[in-house]
């Protein structure tokens, strides 16, 4: 009797993911970085936001949950040594802000007409650059002409004699 061979076949699948990254390639390792900083930013700005409910470090050590009870409007408050008290401070009225906004819109359209100034002047160079270029290149060809035909009637001279 002979003995019965079963063939098995061994499959093999391979699976390319992201994470088989080269880091000898500035591609990948940049990859790597962006999404590195990407979760940096992200856990910032979530401890800050946490962190921010609390008055201070110490309430925040003490008691892990903020008190919701109070007022959630903001105020603004700087400390005097001197005096050793809180005063809180407004913030400026609207129409120092209206004013401060009309200031800045009017510095960005000085700006934008000094830019449209200096794009002009740019063209009118450019313009001018290749109009020289032109007559410069006419004159070369004139000049490449002159030389040619003079050689032809050099070479016709010597030839006849």
């Amino acid at each position: 009797m002979k003995p019965l061979v079963k063939a098995h076949q061994l499959v093999l699948v391979v699976v390319h993911d992201h994470f088989d990254l080269d880091y000898t390639c500035q591609e990948d390792v940049r990859t790597v970085v962006e999404t590195m900083m990407t979760a940096r930013r992200t856990h910032y700005n979530r401890m800050h936001a946490y962190f921010k409910k609390f008055p201070s470090k110490e309430a925040a050590l003490l008691k892990p949950h903020p008190d919701t009870t109070k007022k959630s409007g903001r105020s603004y408050a700087i400390y005097s040594p001197a005096k050793h008290l809180w005063t809180a401070v407004k913030p400026p009225p609207s129409s120092t802000l209206t004013t401060q906004s009309s200031d800045l819109q009017h510095q960005l359209a000085k700006a934008r007409d000094e830019i449209e100034a200096m794009r002009a002047a740019r063209e009118k160079d450019l313009q001018e650059f290749a109009k020289k270029q032109a007559e410069m290149e006419a004159t070369l060809r004139d000049y490449r002409e002159e030389q040619r035909v003079e050689q032809e009637h050099i070479r016709l001279e010597q030839e006849s004699a």
